[in-house]
């Protein structure tokens, strides 16, 4: 016999699935050192994920993967991305910006310019950050900057650089925008609700600005067509008709923009 829903929705209650635990595991992958070399990774299985995805940080290899994946359809996939995870392990490992501070000699990406780093000693408490040129003159009491200075010096410049450019782009759109956002996002460079809210990473003030633009222009779009449909597409294509190479230099390139 069947049994309505409502029959027992009193008397049994529906207790929310509580997230599934990170896991750790161990691959030995042919970095291009030499041998191979045993990795350390976190693995996730996440319900609802269609295809393994590999992210690579200052904090490792993290690997998110479909619920009912094999480990070793993982490890499988892993393995054939190798070549792809040794270039972003190097870079991470050798990134002298992950720093705590920051000196004369360091280098800041800002705007797609490598900007060299100029400190002189100064009075004040906080620091004051000057951009000429391709050069950061940064004044301070002691002999180098904290990092959280620096970043609240980029977020200022992310909000007045993009809103500038959001206010540019929403005119030939001819659209309303009702709020511009910076966040500090680990996995999205934009996102745009149904409110009319738009929303960029702030690391984006790193990239070249006609990347910035195409991030505007993709998330601007997203106000008339709410999903990547061949009209959203077209649309991008129509104000950025070398959208594709700006998305594959965000891959490319997108990791190296952090500090």
């Amino acid at each position: 016999m069947f049994w309505p829903f409502s029959k027992f929705a009193s008397s049994i209650p529906l207790l929310p699935r509580s997230p599934l635990p990170n896991v750790e595991k161990t691959l030995q992958l042919n970095l291009g050192n030499g041998g191979d070399e045993v990795v350390v990774f976190t693995l996730k299985k996440k319900r609802g994920c269609r295809n393994i995805v590999l992210r690579v940080d200052e904090r490792g290899l993290r690997v998110t993967a479909p619920l009912r994946s094999s480990d070793a359809e993982v490890e499988k996939f892993v393995t054939a991305k190798q070549t792809w995870i040794a270039k972003h392990l190097g870079f991470y490992k050798n990134l002298p910006l992950l720093k705590s501070s920051f000196q004369t000699g360091d280098f800041l990406p800002y705007l797609g310019e490598n900007c060299s780093v100029v400190l002189t000693q100064h009075s004040a408490k906080r620091p004051k950050i000057e951009k000429i040129a391709n050069t950061f003159f940064i004044s301070f009491n002691f002999d180098a900057v904290p990092k959280k200075f620096v970043k609240q010096w980029y977020l200022q410049q992310a909000e007045a650089v993009i809103g500038e450019r959001v206010e540019i782009w929403k005119e030939k759109f001819g659209v309303n925008v009702n709020g511009v956002s910076i966040r500090n996002q680990r996995s999205r460079w934009g996102s745009c609700s149904t409110r009319g809210n738009l929303n960029f990473n702030w690391k984006l003030v790193m990239a070249p600005l006609e990347v910035v633009d195409y991030l505007v222009i993709h998330e601007l779009t997203h106000l008339n067509h709410m999903n990547h449909s061949d009209k959203f597409w077209q649309t991008v294509e129509m104000h950025c008709p070398d959208y594709v190479e700006k998305e594959k230099w965000l891959k490319q390139n997108g990791p190296m923009l952090s500090f």
